[in-house]
């Protein structure tokens, strides 16, 4: 204890001391005092040097060098006891005031406290072990179906976490996903896909005080109740807002009770899509239904969507087969005699964002898949599949051609309805990255080209185990790659004939067009569309010049 707390408290209770005509009438005088103070070691301090002081002579200049006497063994066991006592107290009532102003919402996600975790507890051994620290406000949690990770919503961060238990990430922990408002409980349903409830959506106000947490603590030292006013401007109100979320962490639905209004709005107001992309989506393969007037996409995040031939909302159709999430959902292209869909899921481990991991660790989870859209059934045609990206139906409708971009290979996988149906064939290695395939009136088909091959991630990729290493590595070697690799970019176009054999190639000397992705040819123009650049590129009548 300092001069300033011996001066104000130990001398008065001293001076009262004296004059008690009871030790009872003491111990009370002592009771009522320290009830005053919220350092429980200062309390013990302070009885104890009152113990001393009752039965001895006090020295106002240096009490810490009490000469300290024998003290009457009544007195001593009552102040023994009522240090025991007071001290169990008054460490309920901070516990309980702590609990009571951490129920406050606002002044929980003001504070920016970090003091939260994530428990296991084993039924059988009784074992109670801490998973994770310093979460800022811990709520929900949901166990994965394959039971290979565990979600927990980071209320304070609008974020929902993943930690891993089984696999090569175990003790990991990631970000899963991030939220437009305060997530509260998880609830997984049958297929694997989880359920957030929002408290609130965070409004640009809580942005900005989220990252300046010194202004939260600023604020908390305003009486509680002006605090809690500040709700409705920290959080925009309350908008019963529910979030469903793929075993990947996209967002797949958004439902809320405001007449649809707000619906899209966190996806139509970003301006940064490549970053919001796994949230909001990313539409990758495009088709008609020439009959019936319905489109069809290929949705990184959000699996085969189809919307009416009045317009409106996309619905989803398909989201996972055999049990298997679609993943990177990618190319497709339409039987449009029969209306049957043909597309790609070009992994189930990475996402679109990731592709450049997905190309390294020469992953082999891509799937060629069939969806009959009268049957409503998914048959998957090939798996095991590296990188598969763009998907073309031939004009007899007997063989489908599929660009595998991490081999660099067109191959051919002929249909049922042909004698050799169910085989599959490599027709070409090009020496460079192919995107999508789009077949022409004529039966040939145009390759978008995303860049040229280097003989450096050729070497890389002849060896998949340096591929998956950089993948693992602590630093960002992936995005270090993926320079390389656009530093390779061209604008190139490649027609080949149903043999793969090369009819034409066509490129940008010019330098304006690069990453092409697509190549169509409608009219007699050819149209090229880029994964990277924000504008469509159109060769006028080259039918004519060609």
């Amino acid at each position: 204890m300092g001069d300033s707390l011996r001066m104000s408290i130990v001398l008065p209770i001293i001076e009262s001391l004296k004059n008690a005509k009871s030790y009872h009438k003491a111990i009370d005088l002592i009771n009522k005092e320290v009830r005053k103070m919220e350092n429980v070691d200062n309390v013990c301090s302070l009885l104890e040097l009152l113990a001393h002081c009752y039965c001895g002579t006090f020295n106002d200049t240096d009490y810490d060098s009490l000469n300290k006497p024998q003290i009457e063994p009544e007195l001593k066991h009552a102040l023994e006891c009522s240090i025991t006592k007071i001290t169990k107290e008054i460490e309920a009532e901070k516990l309980a005031r702590g609990l009571m102003w951490k129920r406050h919402f606002i002044p929980s996600i003001l504070s920016g406290d970090k003091t939260g975790r994530f428990i296991k507890y084993n039924i059988l051994s009784k074992e109670v072990t801490v998973l994770l620290r310093d979460i800022a406000f811990a709520n929900g949690v949901s166990l994965s179906k394959d039971r290979s990770f565990v979600i927990v919503a980071e209320t304070g961060t609008c974020k929902i976490l993943r930690y891993w238990l089984q696999g090569p990430k175990a003790g990991l922990v990631e970000t899963f996903t991030d939220l437009p408002g305060y997530p509260d409980n998880i609830r997984r349903n049958s297929k694997g896909e989880f359920w957030v409830g929002l408290h609130a959506k965070k409004t640009p106000l809580a942005d900005w005080l989220l990252r300046n947490t010194w202004v939260g603590n600023t604020l908390l030292k305003i009486p509680l109740r002006f605090v809690q006013r500040l709700h409705a401007l920290f959080v925009g109100g309350h908008h019963g807002i529910i979030v469903k979320l793929s075993e990947e962490g996209q967002v797949v639905e958004v439902l809320e009770d405001t007449q649809g209004k707000q619906v899209r709005e966190f996806c139509e107001n970003q301006t940064n899509h490549e970053k919001m992309e796994h949230k909001c989506g990313r539409p990758l393969g495009l088709r008609f239904n020439e009959k019936t007037g319905e489109l069809f996409i290929a949705d990184a995040y959000l699996g085969l969507l189809v919307v009416g031939p009045n317009g409106g909302l996309a619905s989803r159709v398909v989201t996972e087969v055999e049990g298997v999430p679609l993943g990177f959902t990618n190319g497709l292209d339409i039987d449009q005699s029969t209306g049957v869909v043909y597309f790609t899921s070009s992994s189930t481990n990475y996402p679109r964002r990731k592709y450049m991991s997905l190309i390294l660790s020469n992953d082999k989870t891509g799937r060629l898949l069939k969806y009959n859209p009268h049957t409503k059934q998914v048959t998957k045609l090939l798996d095991n599949l590296t990188f598969p990206n763009g998907v073309s139906l031939s004009k007899d409708g007997k063989f489908l051609l599929l660009i595998e971009t991490t081999t660099c290979k067109l191959l051919s996988h002929w249909l049922e309805n042909s004698s050799k149906g169910g085989t599959t064939e490599v027709l070409a290695e090009l020496p460079c990255y192919p995107d999508n395939i789009n077949r022409n009136s004529k039966g040939e088909y145009w390759v978008g080209v995303y860049s040229k091959r280097s003989k450096v991630l050729k070497w890389l990729l002849s060896f998949p185990w340096i591929g998956q290493t950089i993948v693992k590595l602590p630093f960002n070697a992936v995005e270090l790659a993926k320079v390389f690799v656009r530093l390779r970019a061209i604008g190139l176009a490649v027609k080949m004939d149903e043999n793969g054999n090369v009819v034409q190639v066509l490129e940008d000397t010019s330098g304006k067009l690069k990453f092409v992705s697509e190549v169509v040819e409608k009219d007699g123009n050819l149209w090229f569309g880029s994964v990277i650049l924000p504008f469509a590129s159109l060769y006028k009548n080259y039918d004519a010049q060609s």
